[in-house]
């Protein structure tokens, strides 16, 4: 039995653990290399389709900004009832002489004024309805671009923390290859040595 101070390689067990440990380390650096170009083309992928994302723009026109209110229809009822108005007076004029036109053209004067306060009335009434509109629209468009801009940023945030996350990983299984061929080589030469 040979003395342990003695021990002797097998070469043909060194040459295996030689081959060995090159093919693992050569295959470990392969590996690092092929996982960076990969990474660099999913950067840049990433990065154009990135800045795109971030210059889209969440904006919406308000659909009730050029609501207006129509007063075509009070235009033609106050037309109509000055014609009525002036028709009446002239029948009158000849049946109730000066003095029963002049208290029915005052009559007929407040009722015509009557009906232009219900009409400005009526009108402002739709002006509001439709200031309420456009205000309840810009406050669903505003809470509609916050979300939007919330879910990019997270979005975004999230794209970039998988990308380092994969780009170490690949690094990482690189560097176990490199690490798993020294080690593989290591027993093979430790298994090797002859008592």
């Amino acid at each position: 039995m040979a003395s342990p101070l003695k021990a002797e390689l097998n070469p043909i067990a060194a040459v295996a653990a030689g081959v060995q440990a090159v093919a693992g380390v050569v295959g470990g650096i392969a590996e690092r290399r092929k996982a960076e170009k990969d990474r660099k083309v999913a950067q840049a992928e990433m990065d154009k389709q990135q800045a795109s994302y971030e210059g889209m723009d969440f904006r919406q026109q308000n659909v009730y900004d050029d609501l207006t209110v129509s007063t075509q229809a009070q235009q033609l009822a106050n037309e109509a009832q000055t014609q009525t108005a002036a028709d009446t007076l002239g029948a009158m004029r000849g049946a109730a002489g000066g003095g029963g036109a002049a208290a029915m053209a005052t009559a007929m004067a407040r009722q015509s004024a009557k009906s232009a306060q219900q009409a400005a009335v009526t009108t402002a009434t739709q002006e509001q309805a439709n200031q309420r509109l456009q205000m309840g629209e810009q406050s669903r468009i505003n809470k509609s671009v916050q979300d939007k801009e919330l879910d990019r940023t997270s979005t975004l945030l999230s794209m970039s923390m998988d990308n380092v996350a994969q780009a170490e990983a690949r690094k990482q299984a690189g560097t176990d290859m490199i690490m798993s061929g020294v080690s593989s080589a290591a027993t093979t030469v430790a298994s090797g040595i002859e008592d």
